[in-house]
């Protein structure tokens, strides 16, 4: 009967040996491509915070509270586009493009694109080396401006493409191997996202900072934690009903500040 045990037992465990390692076996790789992250595990998107929306709904009107929330997200949104808005056109591209294996055990998606009023040639790849991840090098060419296979940005994903982190790279300096930003997100197949930018670069004036985004298809929540003052500030808005609030540590006594649907102040519950 001990033996027995032993027998089973013995042959459990070379049976999930056999399993994993055939799970981590990256030869597969080459029968189909990667999943591409979704282009808006690089996107943060602040439009419902629009001042040219009325507010609504009575005669008195007082839209101070989100005011100062629209002139916040316009900040934030500006630091966004200097980090990601070049990079965020060039890879949502690649979604159009069918990409070919090498020799080199690598896929790669090839084509031009115009982004920032440049047009870029463009070259994708990914690689991997185990069965739980994928690695990206995103690498652009453009003569008019020196560049020649500099890499623009590289990050790691897990195979469905749902998950991972983003390295951004100054197109100013090839000699620079420091990033300029990062990003850390997860975006389910609903769109619904977590995403984090930090500023990493020395010579931004956003050094330290970042942002953390998230959205479940209903509502949007911000927070940007600014370096230089140590302070973080809160963004909600509910993108059915426009109803939110802010929290900022200059304003309103560093209390929320809300508003409703009409957009008007309104206290906070």
């Amino acid at each position: 009967m001990l033996n027995r045990t032993y027998v089973t037992v013995i042959g459990g465990l070379l049976s999930l040996l056999l399993l994993t390692s055939c799970n981590d076996n990256p030869s597969s790789f080459s029968d189909t491509p990667p999943q591409l992250p979704a282009s808006s595990s690089m996107q943060m998107e602040f439009s419902s915070f629009d001042f040219n929306r009325k507010a609504t709904g009575g005669q008195v009107q007082t839209v101070n509270n989100y005011a100062k929330a629209v002139g916040v997200a316009v900040t934030l949104n500006n630091i966004v586009k200097l980090n990601l808005a070049i990079p965020h056109a060039l890879y949502t591209a690649a979604e159009e493009i069918e990409p070919e294996f090498t020799d080199d055990g690598n896929w790669e998606w090839s084509y031009s694109h115009t982004a920032g009023g440049e047009s870029y040639s463009v070259l994708l790849k990914a690689s991997r080396t185990s069965s739980s991840s994928v690695n990206w090098d995103f690498y652009v060419s453009n003569s008019q401006l020196g560049l020649s296979q500099q890499l623009f940005f590289s990050g790691q994903s897990n195979v469905d493409g749902t998950e991972g982190t983003w390295n951004y790279y100054s197109l100013d300096d090839a000699s620079s191997e420091a990033a300029l930003s990062t990003v850390e997100w997860q975006v389910d197949q609903n769109e619904d996202k977590e995403l984090q930018l930090e500023v990493l670069d020395g010579n931004s004036d956003y050094q330290g900072d970042y942002i953390e985004y998230s959205y479940d298809g209903t509502i949007k929540q911000i927070t940007y934690f600014d370096s230089s003052e140590s302070s973080s500030t809160e963004l909600q808005i509910n993108t059915e009903t426009q109803a939110g609030y802010l929290k900022a540590p200059n304003y309103n006594e560093g209390e929320k500040a809300c508003w409703n649907e009409n957009r008007q102040d309104t206290p906070c519950s």
